[in-house]
């Protein structure tokens, strides 16, 4: 079952629909698989809904990382400046994601508050219906940090209008990370050498007229988040990010082992804070 929509609480509809209109009439069909994220559950449920019922969970294939970002000119330029600020006064930074309260992103901020010592229950969070209104609100300067998936912030990143703040992971990814760029190969290739914590930098082949690079770091550097700023700050377009190195087993086994790491932008604000 293919589904297109805009994401948040637009997704969780569609899939509803889904639910009542496709897989109700395949009951007992194991040829016919849905896939949802997290937040389907958690937004059924909230609304009293017993769709979620209605279905067997298979199998948790991945996560996907946040994205904490806030507007370009913000005074905000890195998590140590949420940090000072949510120490000193926690109601002082305004919150927004998509789909609602309870969920997996806005646990993050309830974490994000007490690696920075505050008091969670302090903290402002705003609710919107998707990541594209959050980054809109954000870009608009309604609010002060947005945190959703990459995708959503990304276009008005490459704009110039979006500061990223940080990537949030179970775990710090350093090690081999697989980038394309929409812009000249030796120019990118140049660029990205010159990227703090990058130890190597190797192209791989063009697709779609755009050059793909494999880059190498420290197990213990991320750089992610210099990546992004670094690409969108030369206008180039940000194609394609993911780390590599995983087999398919090794990724089933770090999903069903449930790993429980404390995620990085808490680390990296806990280690600025010593």
């Amino acid at each position: 079952v293919a589904i297109g929509c805009t994401g948040g609480r637009h997704r969780s509809v569609a899939l509803a629909e889904v639910i009542k209109n496709y897989l109700a009439s395949k009951k007992g069909d194991a040829n016919a698989i849905g896939l949802a994220s997290g937040s389907f559950i958690n937004a059924i449920a909230r609304n009293g809904s017993s769709l979620h019922k209605n279905v067997t969970p298979l199998m948790k294939l991945f996560d996907a990382y946040q994205c904490y970002f806030t507007r370009v000119d913000s005074p905000i330029k890195s998590m140590a400046d949420v940090r000072d600020r949510l120490k000193a006064d926690p109601s002082s930074v305004t919150f927004a994601f998509p789909v609602g309260l309870g969920s997996p992103l806005h646990v993050s901020v309830v974490n994000v508050a007490k690696a920075s010592g505050a008091e969670p229950g302090k903290v402002v969070t705003v609710v919107y219906n998707s990541g594209s209104d959050v980054a809109a609100q954000v870009a608009g300067g309604h609010v002060d940090v947005g945190l959703t998936s990459i995708g959503s912030p990304m276009p008005l990143i490459q704009a110039g209008k979006l500061r990223v703040l940080g990537i949030a992971s179970p775990e710090r990814l350093g090690g081999e990370l697989e980038v394309q760029v929409a812009g000249p190969t030796e120019a990118v290739a140049g660029a990205l050498k010159g990227l703090p914590g990058v130890t190597a930098v190797e192209t791989l082949d063009t697709r779609d007229g755009a050059p793909r690079f494999l880059l190498e770091s420290p197990r213990e550097r991320d750089v992610r988040a210099e990546l992004v700023r670094l690409v969108t700050g030369r206008g180039w377009g940000l194609l394609e990010l993911h780390q590599t190195g995983l087999s398919l087993e090794e990724v089933f086994i770090r999903v069903v082992a449930g790993e429980d790491h404390a995620p990085q932008i808490e680390e990296a604000v806990v280690e600025e804070a010593q």
